[in-house]
């Protein structure tokens, strides 16, 4: 059995690698809640559920951020916004495809 310490440089690869993996899906989350906002805006229904929403999943999004890094640290915080980064980037890139 191998025993990781904190400070191992193994360790620490696979802790960045889990907390991109966490900012990818809190990214993903994000653009599918977004695309949901968007259509009901399109739809033509009151525009106050869809700001309301808007607003819900910004929030959602700044508390799940504020609690990475208040538990986690700056790495983590650095290494979840990349990810979110990442699959924003992946996203706008496949809608250019279509």
């Amino acid at each position: 059995m191998i025993d990781l310490h904190p400070d191992e440089p193994a360790s620490l690869a696979l802790q960045a690698g889990l907390w991109l993996c966490c900012g990818a899906v809190i990214g993903l989350l994000q653009l599918r809640t977004l695309q949901w906002c968007v259509k009901l805006f399109v739809a033509g229904r009151a525009p106050l559920l869809p700001m309301v929403l808007q607003l819900g999943r910004l929030a959602v999004l700044g508390g799940a951020l504020a609690v990475i890094v208040s538990r986690f640290g700056a790495v983590a915080l650095l290494m979840a916004a990349v990810g979110i980064l990442v699959m924003r980037t992946a996203a706008l890139g496949m809608g250019e495809r279509a």
